[in-house]
């Protein structure tokens, strides 16, 4: 910004970038089945994760991309107990004006066996935007849950995503929009 008098500049500030940033996480169900996992085949949900620009215009968020933060929750039961902790930071590589990521919500098939058991994560959604420099900001209205419970016959798991005020490595959320459950068996 400049300040002119009699056309003589008087005065100037720094610069600095407008940006837009994503809003209104929502998610609904893409698809089920086996995915590839480390070692092998996972079984599980592919669930669409779609977002809005505050600006109203998706080409707005060209310069942003996208990662999860998912945090266990302290207590597994059953067969999920000797499991390895679930706790991460991905990578940032979704850019944000495509509108839309899908995020696999899997299992090991290891865990299909009596007695059953369940666990419990934490997802929060964070971005960097490159216009402006920040960087691991988390996404307001992105928090969910993801329960994985596996019925007493080992024969099938229930995948419950839901939104949830949560909060994961230290990044809060409110909750994200919508819920998916969906029944697999391996």
């Amino acid at each position: 910004m400049q300040g002119f008098v009699n056309d003589v500049l008087v005065s100037q500030s720094a610069g600095y970038s407008v940006a837009a940033i994503p809003i209104n996480m929502s998610i609904s169900l893409f698809k089920d089945g086996s995915f590839p996992g480390p070692g092998g085949a996972f079984v599980g949900a592919e669930i669409k994760h779609s977002w809005e620009s505050d600006s109203g215009y998706l080409s707005d968020l060209d310069q942003i991309l996208f990662s999860e933060s998912l945090e266990e929750a302290p207590v597994k039961t059953g067969t999920f107990g000797g499991l390895p902790v679930m706790n991460s930071n991905g990578e940032f590589t979704t850019v944000g004006s495509g509108g839309y990521t899908n995020d696999r919500n899997t299992v090991n098939p290891i865990v299909f066996k009596k007695p059953g058991g369940s666990m419990l994560l934490f997802q929060v959604f964070l971005f960097n935007d490159a216009r402006t420099g920040s960087n691991a900001v988390t996404m307001s209205s992105s928090g969910y849950t993801i329960k994985f419970t596996v019925d007493s016959a080992g024969s099938s798991v229930l995948i419950q995503k839901q939104g949830a005020s949560v909060k994961a490595n230290g990044n809060s959320s409110g909750p994200g929009k919508g819920s998916v459950t969906d029944r697999v068996r391996p």
